[in-house]
């Protein structure tokens, strides 16, 4: 009972796939304050299997719809469900002190960065946090506690595979989305059911509002399935016209007038049809000149020769294009690297891909499993209720320790164990001693510092490998780059562009140590540099088909291992990666970004004005936050 009692009050936020089953079990199980945090609108595409919305949320945003929802689910209780539209990793609303007002936080994330940050406030915050996902049939549900159970971030994280509905229709960030957005769209032309593609529109579900492509994708598809002949016609090159522009401009522009497109990371910029369409004809095709190779880049960066490419690719479809999509066949493969790389430009998203690079991610995606996600959810609200037992019996002893002796890793199998055991549990790991992030740790990192820039080094490292997002940079006493509110950045771009070995404090060389800080993240790091200026290629690895311009090796363990690895291509320990073997995108898995959080007293502001350089360790010496238990739950 007293479980129960301590649950009310709580205040939680909106969650889709299994954040919406998440979201429904927290609603049910009692839990009467929510505020719910998303950063995406609702799509037709959401309809199918998300239970929380209906065709008349179409456009609305996520956040609201679900605590209005949930809300409804929560009766005869009367809830207080607050919506708040924004990402979690917006370092001015969602940080320390935020998550120092809540007990518990719940992931039900779509993405690597935002499972990343949520793991270092709540460490930064001392909050529990239960974090789970899924994988196709494969699914997992942990439990992570500051100095009891290992973090997030102990072992190496492998990259993600599926990727969330929302993002890719809405708010593409990286080249996986346009890809796969690429291959639905060759589903939505090719496919025997182009209802079976993310893309396709039931227009008699629309509630009135009409799509911009559909009429002209059922008219391809009749040449393209029901009467080939039609694609000799003179009439099928502008029906191909047509559909480009209806996908890259007319659906663009009629997204942004709905205001649909405000999470994206940058606003879409839909192609000019006079320009970039209208004038593109299929002999300008990329594949088919003479110096076209396969791991070209420069021909795609051109809207017009994307354009033409498509259309090439359309005019001269024949029996052999598979109904599904596959990787190997030469027709597919150019259809998915020029919609993509069209996709890619329209939303400024770099780096643009050759058609070598594009087979390597579109070959290896995996669908999501909206049952995998029920099962995932389950397991997390069954950890709910162990961490706020573990919470109340740690508090009524005075002693700690409780949370790694009540909960469980749990696993979701496709298979069951010889036992017939469908789910599997385990005891939570411990903290990895040499983990940077809950041990302030240290990493190890050699490239050739004489041909890395500080931008280079900041972009690649620091932001996609170590997922900082307000990095200040020193050597030694030498600042050489300072970001984030109240920072004179502004004073250190003039670095960017130097060489690592030039930089000011006597430049980064073999046996530099830099020292990192991320105060959005209460962060510190140092990494020891290994210069190595000679990178062997791998046995069969042809110059031209290098898959990283600036090679590099950052891991865990000696200084003198890092050299040694970039030097003999020896076995990545956890905890490393690698130029040659880090894919080149990193994100996304299940739906859409929530945050369910149980409000209560505001912790003190602090100097939120005072410059970076001057708020170091601030949140730590925050006071401690309440005891009543309240949640947090993230999608």
């Amino acid at each position: 009972d007293n479980l129960i009692n301590a649950m009310t009050g709580r205040r939680v936020s909106e969650l889709v796939g299994s954040a919406a089953e998440l979201l429904k079990g927290l609603s049910l199980s009692g839990f009467s304050k929510v505020t719910v945090v998303d950063l995406d609108t609702i799509d037709v595409s959401n309809l199918n299997r998300q239970l929380l919305f209906r065709s008349q949320h179409v456009g609305k945003p996520k956040c609201t719809t679900a605590a209005e929802v949930a809300t409804k689910m929560a009766l005869p209780l009367a809830v207080d469900y607050e919506a708040l539209h924004g990402n979690v990793c917006d370092s001015g609303t969602f940080n320390v002190k935020f998550v120092q007002k809540y007990d518990l936080v719940l992931n039900a994330l779509d993405n690597l960065t935002a499972r990343r940050r949520m793991n270092r406030l709540c460490l930064a915050a001392s909050v529990p946090l239960i974090e789970a996902g899924t994988t196709g049939y494969l699914g997992q549900a942990n439990v992570i506690s500051k100095g009891e159970v290992a973090c997030y971030e102990c072992q190496t994280v492998e990259t993600p595979k599926v990727y969330p509905i929302c993002t890719i229709r809405a708010t593409p960030s990286r080249p996986v989305h346009t890809i796969v957005w690429a291959k639905e769209f060759y589903k939505l032309l090719f496919g025997v059911k182009a209802e079976e593609s993310m893309l396709f529109e039931d227009t008699s579900s629309l509630d009135g509002e009409v799509s911009t492509y559909m009429d002209t994708v059922r008219s391809v598809r009749v040449a393209l399935h029901d009467d080939k002949s039609k694609q000799t016609e003179a009439g099928f090159a502008d029906l191909i016209t047509k559909l480009v522009e209806e996908l890259y401009t007319d659906e663009i522009v009629k997204q942004l007038e709905l205001d649909r497109y405000k999470a994206a990371a940058k606003t879409p910029v839909p192609l000019v049809k006079e320009k970039h369409t209208k004038t593109a004809v299929a002999e300008d095709a990329p594949t088919v000149q003479e110096s076209y190779q396969a791991t070209d880049t420069a021909c795609w960066k051109d809207q017009k020769l994307c354009v033409a490419e498509l259309k090439h690719v359309l005019e001269n479809v024949d029996d052999s294009f598979p109904e599904s999509f596959d990787k190997d066949h030469d027709g597919a493969m150019r259809f998915v690297a020029a919609a993509s790389n069209l996709r890619n430009i329209v939303f400024s998203i770099e780096p643009i891909q050759s058609i070598y690079s594009a087979k390597g991610i579109a070959g290896n995606i995996i669908p999501a499993i909206a049952t995998t996600n029920a099962i995932a959810a389950g397991l997390q609200m069954m950890q709910v209720y162990q961490v706020l037992s573990s919470i109340k019996a740690s508090k009524d002893s005075g002693e700690g320790g409780k949370i790694a002796e009540n909960c469980r890793y749990c696993n979701i199998l496709r298979n069951p164990t010889r036992n017939g055991l469908a789910i599997t549990a385990v005891s939570l790991e411990k903290p990895n001693p040499n983990c940077f992030v809950c041990r302030q740790g240290s990493v190890h990192f050699a490239c050739d510092t004489t041909v890395w820039t500080l931008e280079h080094f900041l972009k690649r490292i620091l932001t996609q490998e170590l997922g900082f997002q307000e990095p200040n940079m020193l050597l030694d006493d030498t600042q050489v780059w300072e970001q984030g509110e109240g920072s004179d950045q502004a004073t250190y771009e003039v670095n960017l562009t130097k060489f690592l070995a030039n930089l000011p404090g006597g430049g980064i060389h073999n046996g530099t140590i830099v020292h990192v800080e991320d105060f959005t993240q209460d962060l510190e790091l140092s990494i020891h540099v290994s210069h190595e200026a000679n990178w062997p290629k791998k046995e069969g690895d042809e110059a031209s088909t290098r898959t990283e311009e600036f090679p590099f090796v950052l891991k865990g363990g000696s200084a003198a291992a890092a050299a040694s690895a970039s030097s003999n291509g020896e076995k990545k320990p956890a905890g490393t990666s690698s130029s040659s073997e880090k894919p080149v995108d990193d994100d996304d898995d299940d739906d859409d970004d929530v945050l369910l959080v149980v409000k209560r007293k505001e912790a003190p502001s602090g100097d939120s004005d005072a410059p970076a350089s001057k708020r170091r360790k601030q949140d730590q010496k925050l006071p401690p936050p309440p005891a009543d238990e309240d949640i947090i739950l993230i999608d």
